[in-house]
């Protein structure tokens, strides 16, 4: 049915931190709970994302990850990029966490991706775009 959507629930080591990550990219904090456990949403636009803290959690070991599609991925980087070197005075692109550089992918979309402070992995995709369709364009097919 038109108008669903999914909402993932990301795992972190500690919750202030992941806030403070996701607050530099530009989203806002929603909902935030402490007891019984720690939680939060953070939304920017029509994305909604929950975090979850989990004790002990290691963020080397994460094998969260979500996609996300978007109007224009490359204005997306561009604002998050400048969201991190404000809030942090520069933009992280090794280790965790990281804004990896705006690239067409092999077999997917135009995209980029953000290793978040849990090791998530946030993937960003042009809305609609895919290796198949790019394709189709060049071959004449499609149209």
């Amino acid at each position: 049915m038109a108008g669903e959507r999914t909402y993932p629930v990301l795992p972190c080591a500690d919750l202030d931190d992941a806030l403070s990550f996701y607050v530099a990219l530009g989203f806002t904090v929603s909902f935030q709970q402490r007891r019984p456990y720690p939680c939060a949403v953070v939304e920017l636009d029509d994305i909604a994302i929950h975090l979850f803290a989990l004790e002990g959690f290691d963020p080397a070991t994460s094998y969260g990850s979500a996609i996300i599609t978007v109007a224009e991925p490359g204005e997306r980087h561009d604002a998050f990029r400048a969201g991190l070197r404000e809030r942090f005075g520069k933009v992280p692109v090794k280790g965790i966490p990281r804004l990896l550089p705006p690239r067409r992918k092999a077999g997917t979309a135009t995209g980029f991706s953000v290793v978040d402070v849990g090791g998530n992995w946030l993937r960003f995709y042009k809305e609609g775009s895919s290796e198949d369709e790019a394709t189709e364009r060049r071959s004449g097919w499609g149209e």
